[in-house]
């Protein structure tokens, strides 16, 4: 590796901040200059400046550059690397992110922060003066393997009251071939590739004009103190990540040889390197589970054997440590739809990066994530009725730091109503004029006399509900009527004696009727329907004494995905104005006929599903099948 001048590139990896260099100023990080630190020889066509210390600010911020060139290089590095020399200038340096960071809760575009005036600039930013910065020159040359980049920058320091301190401007040229592969290059490489940076030669000529022109720029007076090691490169990999318990930091020095290396994180605390090769000093460090820290500066410390100390700050950004789990999501709400969950919750964390939504099996104390999300609120479609789910909703924060969950149980109902109205007795009434449910809790229902369901009223069952009918009892339907059986749960009707009942319930209302699921089985006829429109679906009629279903009046039936066997006299009688349609039905073993029709409009049959088959001897009227 060659360049037209000795370059000197800060370049370490891993993550730790600066020990007794820093002073808070509200959310932000002073660097505070070390007093030992090696000054760099003076080029001999540069004038040093000299300023009254009442001239000289105490505190210090260095903008985003501003580019002058055609060429849309990765400047910020450059900035990055000439803060690092000028912070060993004593003044108390307000770190370049806690600059940004000021700059951007004020609105201020980085990009375009240059040309604001400085005492808005100082106002924002709470120091006594601002370094202004600009690229003057960007040139990159490939020839083979070999890269050449040249960099020229100019420094303008004014203080709050708009005066010009001091100017001054240089560039540098850097020339390398191929990546480093030094354990501390390898670290390097990865920070580089980071920033989304390819080119080490604009780090290193970074580096070189920095150095340039921090030997030149006047600053408070320092202590005599004798020179300590020194350091070309500190570089780290927690940039652009926030770590917690469990991840590794790596923090890599570059500097003379045969030196007590550290790593220092300011409340995290110190750590020694290991020197791999000559000058090459690297660590590994667990992240403990006490540590947490919010962009804190990583420095690298050389100590040689006179305790003669040297601090390097590493410019590849600040470390942020989170072991800090998030708020649990508050007011977690669950309503309840037709097969769906609809969960709502609230959360003023800021540090939310997305939730995730568990279900619990109680059964076996097992947690099935179901869901994630950086919403409030999600939907559970696909959900059986009338089951309880026990659910978990944790929210995460950046760093994968789980809060304490919050829980709620809830089941899915095709009718809300079931959440309202309130359930029948064991020991059915004689009439009701208000919606009432049959709940599998108040499970078997005993109809020992006629029920009538007024106009005004709605019966709604639920699930699994068993209905245990006497003889001359049954269930005559003037409102609504909402059957939801499902596959494992139906809702069963059976006689009371041996001897079987009349029929289980007479339709005759012109409002909703829906019935799901629904097995009748040894009555004389199963229902009697007069009118409306009722929806039969998924429903066993079987071992019926007579038939199944006797449609009549102007009723309009709607019978799909059933089974109609065994009655005696017929499957389905059908008379009167009534219309029927049957899809993917099943009839077997009924005697004389599936279906007997004497309606002036046919039956709608074809899709179905006969044994014996449909024929003109098992199915009598006008019937399409």
């Amino acid at each position: 590796m060659q360049y037209v001048r000795h370059i000197c590139l800060p370049v370490l990896m891993p993550l730790f901040l600066l020990f007794g260099c820093a002073v808070s100023n509200e959310d932000a990080v002073l660097v505070n200059a070390p007093l030992n630190q090696i000054e760099n020889l003076l080029e001999e066509d540069k004038e040093k400046v000299e300023l009254s210390e009442s001239k000289l600010p105490r505190t210090l911020a260095i903008l985003p550059f501003e580019n002058r060139t055609e060429s849309a290089g990765a400047f910020e590095i450059v900035r990055r690397v000439i803060f690092n020399h000028i912070s060993s200038k004593n003044y108390h340096m307000l770190h370049w992110q806690a600059v940004d960071d000021k700059l951007r809760l004020a609105n201020v575009e980085l990009a375009t922060a240059y040309q604001m005036d400085a005492a808005s600039l100082a106002d924002i930013l709470e120091v006594d003066a601002v370094l202004y910065g600009s690229i003057t020159d960007f040139e990159r040359l490939f020839a083979g393997v070999i890269t050449q980049i040249k960099v020229g920058v100019e420094l303008t320091l004014i203080n709050r009251n708009g005066e010009i301190l001091w100017q001054e401007s240089d560039s540098a040229t850097s020339r390398a071939g191929g990546a480093s592969v030094t354990p501390v290059g390898l670290l390097l490489n990865a920070a580089l590739a980071a920033m989304h940076l390819k080119e080490e030669n604009l780090l290193r000529a970074a580096d070189d004009v920095g150095r340039e022109l921090a030997s030149v720029m006047p600053h408070p007076k320092r202590l005599t103190t004798k020179a300590g090691p020194s350091i070309t490169a500190v570089v780290h990999n927690g940039m652009n990540k926030i770590l917690k318990y469990g991840d590794i930091l790596e923090v890599g020095i570059q500097g003379q040889a045969g030196m007590r290396a550290q790593a220092v994180i300011e409340g995290v605390g110190s750590f020694d390197l290991q020197e791999v090769e000559p000058g090459e000093y690297i660590g590994k460090i667990p992240v403990s589970k006490k540590a947490n820290a919010t962009g804190v500066v990583v420095e690298g410390v050389l100590m040689d054997q006179n305790s003669n100390i040297s601090r390097w700050l590493s410019p590849f950004g600040l470390l942020t440590i989170d072991n800090q789990p998030p708020q649990a999501p508050q007011q977690l709400n669950a309503s309840s739809h037709n097969q769906l969950l609809k969960l709502t919750w609230a959360s003023t964390d800021l540090d939310v990066a997305e939730y995730q939504v568990y279900l619990l099996d109680p059964n076996n104390n097992q947690r099935q994530l179901v869901r994630k999300t950086t919403a409030k609120q999600i939907e559970l479609a696909g959900l059986s009725n009338f089951i309880n789910y026990e659910l978990e909703v944790v929210a995460l924060d950046t760093a994968g730091n789980q809060s304490v969950p919050a829980t709620i149980s809830a089941k899915p109902l095709p009718d809300l109503r079931f959440n309202t109205v309130a359930p029948l007795p064991s020991s059915l009434p004689a009439k009701i004029e208000q919606p009432m449910s049959m709940t599998l809790a108040n499970s078997p229902y005993y109809l020992r006399q006629p029920m009538l369901v007024a106009e005004s009223a709605a019966l709604l069952v639920e699930p699994g509900v068993e209905i245990i009918v006497s003889k001359n009892a049954h269930i005559q339907i003037n409102g609504q009527f909402m059957v939801y059986g499902d596959v494992s749960r139906p809702v069963v009707v059976k006689a009371a004696q041996s001897a079987g009942f009349s029929q289980f319930a007479n339709l005759q209302s012109t409002q909703t009727v829906e019935l799901k699921h629904l097995r009748v089985s040894g009555a004389d006829v199963a229902l009697t329907i007069q009118a409306g429109k009722p929806h039969i679906s998924q429903c066993e009629f079987t071992g019926n004494q007579f038939s199944a279903l006797d449609i009549s009046g102007t009723a309009n039936v709607w019978v799909e995905q059933s089974k109609i066997q065994g009655s005696n006299t017929a499957g389905v009688i059908v008379s009167g104005h009534a219309q029927v349609t049957f899809k993917q039905t099943s009839f077997a073993d009924n005697q004389p006929f599936h279906i007997q029709s004497s309606s002036i409009y046919p039956v709608e049959a074809k899709g179905n599903f006969w044994s014996p088959d449909a024929s003109q001897m098992t199915v009598l009227g006008e019937v399409n099948y």
